[in-house]
Formats: C-alpha cells, structure tokens, sequence
C-alpha cells in the first residue's frame, strides 16, 4: 500500500500525513528565534495540545460518522451520553 492511499484513510490518514509533512514555526521556550518543526518534534508542552487536537479529531470524525460519542450509543440497556 502507498503513502497517498494510506493517507486517505480518514481522520487517522490525514493525521498521519500532518505528522509527516507539516511543519510549523515555533519559538522554543527562551529564544527569540522560531524553528520550523514537524509536530514530533514540538516541545512537550506544544505536543500535548497537538495530541488533544488529534484526538478531538478523531472524535469528532466518529461522531459525524455515527451521529453520536464514540463508545456510546443507543439501543437495549445503552445510555446515550452527550460530551
């Protein structure tokens, strides 16, 4: 399977891509000065936010896709939970 069809696999194809190609100017802590990185190389602090951006992601392409909270859903004894 190529790179190209690997990232057309949804949410988690196009994070994938992001991860791989995008980089983005940061200022490390302390400098003046930004570097262009790709987001495995933020500083932890930018990581952090970065990876709860993935997951929102994710979540929110499940939710379009099934019109509810992924893990929850309706039918005989399930309780639908709104986030």
């Amino acid at each position: 399977m190529s790179k190209a069809e690997d990232y057309r696999k949804g949410g988690e194809g196009f994070i994938q891509w992001v991860e791989e190609n995008v980089r983005l100017s940061v200022f490390p802590e302390g400098s003046d000065i930004p570097q262009w990185m790709s987001f495995p190389e933020f500083p932890p602090k930018i990581r952090d936010i970065a990876k709860e951006m993935k997951e929102i992601g994710i979540e929110a392409k499940w939710k379009k896709k099934f019109g509810g909270v992924k893990g929850v859903g309706t039918g005989p004894g399930i309780k639908v939970t709104e986030v």
